[in-house]
């Protein structure tokens, strides 16, 4: 976790590797042994595709206040990121808008259609795969009509609170592939992930990413999402001496928990006080893998490509106890994490089920937000993954506006240079131009 001794040891190990690289170019001294390069707008992590085990939590023993594990395997473009993340953020932050997006999969009634933009030849279908030949774009949609209603369908409450009618589609991905002699699209599955949008509500939303949550502080609106913490006893959630607090439902200023959700109020969330943000889809049965029990447990945000837009302020905080003083964060952690033991030792952690930290800030470098990924990939002992060395601007007195996207084999964030609608659709020309980085970091294999 970000303010783990493990985290920092990470840090600092991965920032002597790369010191020497960098030296001819940083603009700043490493603060503690931590690189503080160039100021940038953008860094992009790109070769995240790695295959490997973590331990997955697979039980928990009260009477020893231990619990058990099983090996999960992980592979493919972004894994393990290309699980459910859950969203952290800790204060001294203000949060103005958030939003959630995944590619339009818009569901058709009748049988699979190929929409070539140019053109392109199909051969017949045979065992769920087409085959395609084709020298230009082609798009590929499929519908499915047992797909999972999926964050933002439903919920509780009405306009300007939590639940309404969220934009989205059920089915596969659409992929969009370019040139090539001959393209198989694997259409056998008919299941959305957890954050696949619903179809009910495709035919109004016109755009090639489609908003499945969304969050305004000053409207007072929440769709498609929840607000958690790590208050667990506090009107939901648990409390024991084994594990201590588990998640909850968030008060409206995230210093407390709640019995039901709440939308986070239109203010400072001082320093060391952290909240979580997951999808409004409750796990049921065992969709979501072994939690701990007695939790308000959501799904986290799924599929291999989806893009998050922040709108958020990191005011000067020194007015609090000593620890985690003035050292904002935000980050993405595997969602099977919070739903454990977050600060402690039944999650998948520290056996690296995936972690990216997006803008946070470090002891002793108040003005500067850092970037990190934890993983195993390319690990040189316990540890791989790493850090770019150079930073963001701490935006201390007017909120900035910024863009996550996960691509491919790529993370890519972002900070917005005009002002961002955070519409029901986003347009791929876009979210293209969110990926454009000026500071790229190629994790090591």
């Amino acid at each position: 976790m970000p303010t783990s001794n493990t985290f920092l040891s990470g840090l600092a190990a991965f920032a002597a590797l790369t010191q020497l690289a960098y030296a001819t170019t940083c603009q700043h001294q490493p603060i503690n042994s931590i690189q503080y390069c160039q100021e940038t707008t953008a860094i992009t992590y790109s070769n995240i595709a790695d295959s490997g085990t973590y331990q997955d939590v697979s039980g928990y023993d009260m009477d020893s206040c231990t619990c058990s594990f099983t090996p999960k395997d992980f592979s493919g473009g972004l894994a393990p990121l290309n699980e459910e993340l859950s969203l952290h953020l800790r204060g001294p932050i203000i949060l103005k808008k958030f939003a959630a997006y995944t590619p339009n999969t818009k569901a058709k009634r009748h049988e699979d259609h190929v929409r070539r933009h140019a053109h392109g030849h199909l051969r017949k279908r045979k065992d769920n795969v087409l085959t395609v030949t084709s020298t230009t774009t082609i798009t590929i949609t499929v519908p499915a009509s047992d797909a999972t209603p999926a964050p933002g369908s439903g919920g509780q409450g009405s306009n300007g609170g939590y639940g309404g009618t969220g934009p989205g589609a059920s089915g596969v991905n659409v992929d969009t592939i370019s040139g090539g002699d001959e393209v198989h699209a694997d259409i056998a599955s008919s299941k959305t992930s957890a954050a696949a949008p619903t179809a009910s509500s495709a035919s109004a939303v016109t755009g090639d990413w489609n908003r499945i949550s969304f969050f305004d502080a000053e409207a007072g609106k929440a769709d498609g999402l929840v607000f958690l913490n790590h208050m667990g006893g506090q009107g939901s959630g648990t409390f024991d001496n084994c594990f201590g607090n588990s998640i909850s439902y968030a008060n409206g200023t995230a210093n407390g928990g709640s019995a039901k959700p709440t939308i986070l109020e239109d203010i400072l969330i001082p320093s060391n006080n952290e909240f979580i943000i997951m999808t409004d889809r409750p796990c049921e049965g065992n969709d979501c893998g072994v939690h701990r029990p007695g939790i308000p447990a959501y799904h986290g945000f799924g599929g291999d490509n989806k893009v998050f837009l922040f709108e958020f302020q990191m005011p000067e905080d020194k007015n609090c106890p000593e620890f985690n003083r003035n050292i904002p964060a935000i980050w993405a952690l595997n969602a099977k994490i919070p739903r454990n033991v977050q600060y402690g030792k039944c999650s998948c952690w520290d056996t690296g089920c995936g972690e990216i930290d997006l803008f946070e800030t470090l002891v002793d470098a108040d003005d500067f937000l850092k970037t990190h990924y934890h993983s195993k990939q390319g690990a040189v002992g316990k540890y791989g993954g790493g850090g770019a060395p150079d930073f963001f601007a701490r935006p201390y007195s007017k909120p900035i506006q910024a863009a996550v996207v996960f691509s491919g084999t790529s993370v890519t964030i972002k900070v917005l240079d005009e002002d961002t609608s955070f519409a029901e659709a986003l347009s791929s020309d876009f979210v293209k131009g969110c990926e454009k980085s000026v500071s790229v970091f190629a994790v090591p294999s």
